[in-house]
């Protein structure tokens, strides 16, 4: 990720340059050297593999998940079988289907991720093959009004993608929603939006106020 940051810094600078459509000079970014173009395409190629390798290494890991949740699902039935009949009794499975349940949810909730990531990041990776195959692609290019317009899809669905996961998190997780709900609730009293009681205030507040000793 350094290396693809730092081929268009060495690439491109500052330079007044022709803008046809404004009919004027304006200070803007310009090749900075002569094989800048070169320079951008290499960095296009290092991004699409690298976007591509994530992606892939994304699918494989959430299928190595899947089978190993179902995996450990299997062993855990089979050992509750094992304990009920040595010990005549079925209590034991209680502690072990929940914490199937447990996995099972926590591996969806991961998976689930996983797929608004792959989905977010699809474009993106589309657009940087588009730029290794057709040189023109590209913010001064050819078909730079193309490029722009797709780019601009492709940072607002990552940046939806980094918005969103708190909120898949809170639905599917309940001591992240639990945690959650206490952190801003305490800032909430702080800043004295909310009314503060006894079961959220603090104790030592509470031992030092002088009504508590009365």
């Amino acid at each position: 990720m350094l290396l693809t940051l730092a081929l268009p810094y060495s690439a491109l600078g500052l330079d007044w340059r022709w803008e046809t459509s404004q009919n004027r000079s304006i200070i803007g970014t310009v090749y900075a050297r002569q094989d800048s173009a070169e320079l951008l395409r290499i960095r296009a190629k290092i991004n699409l593999s690298s976007q591509l390798f994530s992606l892939f290494a994304l699918v494989i890991s959430n299928i190595a998940l899947a089978k190993s949740v179902d995996k450990q699902a299997k062993w855990r039935a089979r050992t509750t079988v094992t304990i009920s009949q040595l010990n005549q009794t079925t209590a034991s499975s209680g502690p072990i289907d929940h914490t199937t349940y447990r996995n099972r949810r926590l591996a969806r909730m991961i998976q689930f991720l996983s797929v608004i990531l792959f989905v977010t990041y699809l474009l993106s990776t589309l657009l940087f093959f588009i730029t290794s195959v057709l040189p023109e692609f590209r913010f001064y290019g050819q078909y730079k009004n193309e490029y722009r317009s797709y780019w601009m899809i492709a940072i607002v669905a990552q940046v939806l993608n980094s918005s969103v996961n708190i909120i898949f998190y809170y639905r599917m997780n309940t001591r992240f929603r639990n945690t959650f709900n206490k952190m801003f609730r305490k800032g909430a009293i702080r800043v004295g939006i909310l009314p503060a009681d006894n079961n959220t205030m603090d104790n030592t507040l509470i031992m030092r106020s002088p009504i508590s000793h009365c």
